[in-house]
């Protein structure tokens, strides 16, 4: 069954974009500085049908976006091709069968294999009004373990974003949810998969709610106003459960000032670590304070000068490298066209010198290039609460174009590796549930910095896709004894052919190298490679098929191991 409930195609406001209305920014200044740069006025963007979340099958592929019949009613009782309904609710249902070897992700001579049964229903709905956008996918998984390796597991999975309009073009409110499973500890055993037994995985759930002010003083200044409030917990009594708040403020120049732009922001982040679990840093609480001043002017053409100052206080008890003191940066923005961008930036922050790079290059429709480099402060609860964004930036550069089962460093295969603008490359090795949610960083409550380089590229030539991710990234430690610093290098390489206009192919390979920081002189080297077959049976039926290794090989035994699965699924829309 799809219900439809037939209106007439709307252009939607969305504060942020369609994309990133949906983020939540609650780290540190790094999140308060991409408010200041990034927050604007409200735009008007058609919603496509694109922009329906696909679902996760069993083996963490997004398949294709629910099918959209005809349109939106036309004068006549006719349906207008093209147009857009203003809700969509599509129900699905996905069954699969898996042959996990290690099931429980141990080393070798202690795994235990099983055939894994997943039955996952589930919905999509997709709702866009003139003052409303809903955006939500919700499909639990129940896992039958064939030979009583564990008991019948309901896996909670749910990815939601919403937007509303309250007052028009001044008062409005954004909220997301998000359920999944993450690694928790990063010097555990970490899989591909979220069909292990393993205790080293947890449900996470995040929720978040902003009401923000929108206004405008003539064409010389616009102004954000805005609250934010989400709170993050995980199952397994390990983790703190966190509650985050952050009042931010923010002008910017308006059309008065001609090509020169400026932008002043004060944000105050709160983090509260609730007690009564075994975390150590259970009751403590993080503050964070900031203003900050940004701006821009055109020297030549295309060339601008950008540079910014402030003020930030951190007081965390958690934070090995505390900052306190004044912050600055300047450099160089080159923007000729919408295919080439370039900034660069030097300045002092946390207490070091601070290297800002990001480049675009889109030299035809059919390739892409991407290059950033970023410090930043954060906490696992304001990553985690991001998931929502990281999927969404995901969909955006292309991953739902039919991973064949991922891996280290992102859904190797998928077609589009290449980084939405404001979206991470991190090793990733989440083969399903939603991709890019769970990485081999594991989760704290603590806060760490996070340096992060990232090289990207996508090529399209006819029937084929390829694409390649290099990553550096280092994450810094906290004060709480479980969780460990750590430096991974690694990249992924993905290839995509379209067999037939209905059978596609997909293979992925991934390496990355990482090293523990914390004095036990740990050293992992992990591999993935991922082969895939997705064959549209019809435009709502998908069957698929993939095999997927993940092999990784620690200087501690005890850390090493094999991981090999077999799935065959089949996922149905109604």
């Amino acid at each position: 069954m799809r219900l439809r409930l037939r209106g007439r195609s709307k252009k939607l406001h969305c504060g942020l974009g369609l994309l990133s209305c949906a983020i939540v920014s609650l780290g540190f200044a790094d999140s308060a500085v991409a408010q200041a740069l990034n927050y604007g006025p409200p735009v008007q963007l058609p919603v496509p049908p694109a922009a329906v979340v696909p679902q996760q099958g069993a083996a963490g592929a997004p398949v294709a976006a629910p099918a959209i019949p005809g349109g939106a009613a036309a004068p006549g009782g006719a349906v207008a091709p093209g147009a857009i309904p203003e809700w969509i609710f599509v129900p699905s249902l996905e069954v699969s069968e898996t042959y996990n070897d290690n099931v429980n992700l141990a080393p070798r001579g202690q795994q235990l294999s099983d055939f894994i049964t997943a039955i996952s229903p589930g919905f999509t709905l997709l709702g866009q009004t003139p003052r409303l956008m809903v955006n939500l996918t919700y499909n639990p998984q129940e896992l039958l373990f064939a030979q009583g390796t564990a008991p019948a597991t309901l896996q909670q999975r749910l990815i939601g974003t919403g937007h509303a309009e309250i007052l028009r073009e001044l008062l409005f409110f954004d909220a997301n949810a998000a359920i999944d499973q993450e690694f928790v500890r990063n010097n555990g055993p970490i899989g591909p998969t979220t069909l292990t037994t393993n205790g080293n995985l947890q449900t996470v759930q995040t929720a978040g709610g902003s009401p923000y002010l929108l206004e405008h003083f003539g064409s010389f200044a616009n102004s954000e106003t805005r609250y934010r409030f989400s709170q993050v917990t995980v199952s397994g009594n390990t983790i703190a459960p966190a509650q985050i708040q952050e009042a931010s403020q923010k002008i910017s120049s308006g059309d008065y000032f001609g090509p020169a732009t400026w932008t002043l922001f004060g944000d105050y982040t709160v983090i509260d670590r609730l007690a009564g679990t075994a975390d150590p840093l259970g009751g403590t609480s993080s503050k964070d304070e900031l203003v900050r001043a940004d701006g821009s002017y055109p020297i030549y053409q295309a060339l601008a000068v950008i540079g910014g100052i402030g003020f930030e206080r951190v007081i965390d008890p958690t934070l090995i490298v505390p900052q306190n003191g004044l912050i600055w940066n300047a450099g160089l923005q080159y923007q000729p066209n919408p295919n080439i961008f370039g900034r660069f930036t030097y300045g002092r922050r946390f207490e070091q010198n601070d290297y800002e790079l990001l480049i675009n290059y889109f030299p035809s429709p059919a390739l892409r290039l991407h290059a950033d480099y970023s410090l930043t402060a954060q906490t696992s609860s304001a990553l985690l609460a991001g998931n929502v964004g990281q999927l969404q930036c995901l969909l955006a550069q292309g991953a739902g174009a039919g991973a064949a089962g991922g891996g280290a460093g992102g859904a190797a295969g998928a077609g589009g590796a290449l980084p939405a603008p404001g979206c991470a490359a991190v090793p990733f090795v989440l083969v399903n549930g939603p991709p890019g949610t769970s990485t081999a960083f594991g989760i704290t409550s603590g806060s760490f910095l996070l340096k992060s380089f990232t090289l990207a590229a996508d090529l399209t030539r006819e029937r084929n896709t390829y694409n390649l991710t290099l990553y550096d990234t280092q994450q810094s430690g906290d004060n709480a004894a479980a969780f460990a610093a750590e430096k991974i290098i690694g990249g992924t390489l993905g290839f995509g052919r379209d067999l037939t206009p209905l059978v596609k192919f997909t293979a992925g390979a991934a390496y990355y190298h990482a090293t523990f920081q914390d004095g036990s002189g740990r050293v992992d080297d992990s591999y993935t490679l991922s082969l895939g077959l997705n064959y549209n049976l019809s435009p709502t039926t998908l069957a698929r098929a993939t095999f997927s290794r993940f092999d990784t090989r620690s200087n501690f035994a005890a850390d090493s191991l094999v991981n090999d699965l077999v799935m065959v699924s089949l996922r149905k829309q109604f």
